[in-house]
């Protein structure tokens, strides 16, 4: 018979306000399946208004930290790294701001260069941030779950990119050109709210897609692969859940 444990193997305290612990309210690896990139580097959002990069092996500071005073004006609530693009990677917080990083600017560059921390593209979403799921065949497409403001569709396009020394620029599409992204300093994008769903009656705080792919026997198109995209999103105080 197999069985399966689970244990703890490092704690450590990530976020505090007044020299207490705070909520931690988000946390994720910073990198995914498609790529080769270090897996003991960890992004965390947490109460105190601040979103941190850790390394695993040494938690006794963080790498990089973005504060109240640089852009994170909210208690941080989520951070969703992007599924195939290497470096990229977004967060959501109270102050209803949507923000899109790359990594690479939180990490090789000193805690005091604010201008290298900054974020590559932000959007208001009219609600506190609780959910960010990027959509799973589509890399330029984000779903967000915010509370009293309902869901968003933001679109992600224009990726502006540099060599490392960010002597030239040069204007790519985000799925054109993953392999130009996943290669170049990313200095800017853009962001805008595509779609809104605003049934809810109460606080937005989950939201996912459903996606699939089906073959369809149609008398015009025989073995055709239908795509089926919605999504679905949740409530708080009035216990519903849609599909829309």
């Amino acid at each position: 018979e197999t069985t399966t444990e689970i244990h703890e193997t490092n704690s450590w305290m990530a976020h505090s306000m007044f020299h207490q612990p705070s909520e931690v309210w988000t946390t994720c690896y910073a990198t995914n399946a498609h790529h080769a990139s270090p897996n003991h580097l960890i992004l965390s959002g947490g109460d105190d208004c601040t979103m941190k990069l850790w390394d695993v092996r040494s938690t006794t500071s963080p790498m990089s930290k973005i504060g109240c005073d640089e852009y994170e004006s909210g208690g941080v609530t989520s951070i969703s790294y992007h599924p195939n693009l290497e470096y990229v990677f977004a967060s959501g917080s109270y102050d209803e701001i949507v923000r899109l990083w790359d990594i690479r600017y939180l990490s090789s560059f000193s805690s005091g260069n604010k201008k290298k921390k900054q974020p590559l593209a932000s959007v208001n979403v009219g609600g506190g941030v609780w959910r960010l799921k990027w959509h799973p065949s589509k890399d330029n497409v984000l779903l967000v779950a915010a509370m009293h403001g309902g869901c968003r569709i933001v679109n992600v396009s224009d990726f502006v990119l540099g060599d490392n020394d960010e002597k030239e620029e040069e204007t790519k599409d985000v799925v054109a050109e993953e392999k130009n992204i996943n290669s170049n300093l990313i200095c800017s994008c853009k962001t805008n709210v595509v779609k809104e769903f605003k049934e809810h009656q109460s606080m937005a705080y989950g939201a996912d897609w459903i996606y699939f792919s089906s073959l369809t026997n149609n008398e015009d198109d025989d073995d055709d692969e239908k795509e089926v995209e919605v999504a679905a999103s949740c409530s708080f105080y009035d216990k519903s859940a849609f599909i829309w």
